[in-house]
C-alpha cells in the first residue's frame, strides 16, 4: 500500500498543542519578568521621591526654624516653625506652595505605580504624599553648683522631626513594602489631615511612613561642606542664644533685671 503523501507531510494535533504550550509558557514568563522589572522600577522611583522630599524639607527647615534677618535693618522675621509663631504640632507642609513654588523642591517627583495618586491631598499634583514636621521639646538646664546638685532653667530645646508618608495603592501590601522600602512604620490619618507619627504601636495602616532629622535628610549625599556643618551650627547657636552665665543671672548680678527670660534653642538637629 502506497502511503498518502499529504498525510505524511502534515502535523499532528499533539505537535500543535506542544507548540502552543511552549509559546504560552514563554509569554507567561515574559509577563512575569516585565512585572518584576516594573515593580523594581516603581520601588526605586518611590525611594527617589521620598529622598527628594526629605531634601526639600531640610532646606525649608533651615529657613523656617529660626527665620530671616533683614541685611539693612537687622530686623528678624521669625520663620513658620519658630515657637513664637505658635506652629501646629504636627505642622503639615504643602508640597506645591511651600516647597516647589519657593524653590525648595528642585528635582521633580515622578509617578510610581505603588502610590495611590488619587489620594489626599485632593487637588494637589503630589497626591498620595503627605509631609509634615513633628515637634518635640525638652527643657534645657545649666549646672549652678558642683556635680549639678543645683541647676537653673535656661530655655527650651525644640527639635523638629521630618516625616514623609506615602499612601500605597494596594492596602494589602503595605506591610510587605514597608520592609522593602526600609520605612519606619505604618500609620493612618489623624487630626487635620496629618499622619499619626510612628510609635511602638504603629503596626498597621494604609500609609508607609518615613522619619528623619533635618541633619540626616539625605544619608547618601556627600558634600565637601559636610565637615563644616557641626561648626556652623555651633556658631549659629552661640550667635542666636544668650550665654549661660547671663541666663542663670536670676539675682540681677550681671544685669539690672533679675530673672532673665528663657529662650528657645533652635536649628540644632
Amino acid at each position: 500500500m502506497i502511503p498518502n503523501k499529504k498525510l505524511s507531510q502534515g502535523v499532528t494535533l499533539i505537535e500543535i498543542l506542544l507548540v502552543l504550550l511552549v509559546g504560552a509558557a514563554i509569554l507567561i514568563l515574559s509577563i512575569k519578568q516585565y512585572q518584576s522589572f516594573r515593580n523594581d522600577a516603581d520601588i526605586q522611583q518611590l525611594q527617589y521621591n521620598v529622598d527628594t522630599l526629605f531634601q526639600g524639607m531640610a532646606d525649608y527647615y533651615q529657613v523656617n526654624c529660626y527665620g530671616t534677618t533683614a541685611p539693612t535693618t537687622g530686623i528678624v522675621t521669625a520663620g513658620k516653625l519658630h515657637p513664637s509663631q505658635n506652629p501646629k504640632n504636627p505642622t503639615v507642609i504643602d508640597i506645591t506652595n511651600d516647597l516647589a513654588k519657593n524653590g525648595f523642591l528642585i528635582n521633580p517627583i515622578r509617578p510610581s505605580g505603588l502610590v495611590n495618586s488619587s489620594g489626599p491631598p485632593i487637588g494637589n499634583p503630589y497626591n498620595g504624599y503627605v509631609i509634615q514636621f513633628n515637634q518635640t521639646t525638652q527643657s534645657a538646664v545649666a549646672c549652678v553648683t558642683a556635680n549639678c546638685a543645683t541647676s537653673a532653667p535656661i530655655g527650651t530645646s525644640v527639635v523638629w522631626m521630618m516625616q514623609v508618608s506615602v499612601l500605597m495603592s494596594d492596602p494589602t501590601t503595605t506591610a510587605q513594602y514597608k520592609n522593602m522600602l526600609t520605612a519606619d512604620c505604618l500609620s493612618t490619618v489623624g487630626a487635620g489631615g496629618a499622619i499619626l507619627p510612628c510609635t511602638a504601636a504603629s503596626t498597621s495602616g494604609n500609609y508607609v511612613v518615613f522619619e528623619r532629622l533635618p541633619s540626616m535628610a539625605s544619608p547618601n549625599a556627600v558634600s565637601p561642606l559636610w565637615v563644616s556643618k557641626p561648626g556652623l551650627k555651633e556658631f549659629t547657636g552661640m550667635y542666636t542664644n544668650y550665654p549661660s552665665v547671663y541666663l542663670m543671672d536670676t539675682q540681677g548680678a550681671i544685669t539690672a533685671q533679675p530673672g532673665n527670660p528663657q529662650q528657645y534653642f533652635l536649628c540644632g538637629s
